[in-house]
């Protein structure tokens, strides 16, 4: 028997979730997008929303919602509003949703990591 194993570009790649494919079709929107289109982020803000809800549902002393919204400097939820929506009426000016690319996709990131760190595959 040969030990002789073939490696090229279709190397089989670890299980990625639905949140990890989403976040990278963010990353080249927001590289070709320019400047920012406030549909963009009033739609990703209503998914993130629902990443929220799914995080919710492990106990709200869980401490996920703080950690995916501040990340590891912040850890509270404070600005829960700049990057989440619930689809209802809103006064944007008085509460804005957050303008900056690298923000959002950092948020998004960190909600993949919490559904993957908790065995939730949408498959």
């Amino acid at each position: 028997m040969t030990d002789n194993v073939l490696e090229g570009p279709w190397k089989v790649r670890p299980p990625r979730s639905a949140k990890e494919i989403e976040l990278e079709r963010v990353e080249r929107e927001f590289r070709q997008m320019g400047r920012g289109d406030e549909d963009v982020f009033e739609h990703l803000a209503q998914r993130i929303e629902t990443y929220l809800k799914e995080a919710e549902k492990r106990g709200p002393k869980s401490g996920a919602i703080g950690r995916i919204i501040g990340g590891d400097t912040d850890k509270t939820a404070r600005h829960r509003n700049r990057f989440s929506w619930d689809g209802e009426a809103r006064d944007f000016k008085k509460q804005p949703l957050s303008k900056n690319p690298g923000q959002w996709l950092a948020v998004m990131r960190r909600c993949a990591e919490v559904s993957i760190g908790t065995g939730y595959s949408p498959r």
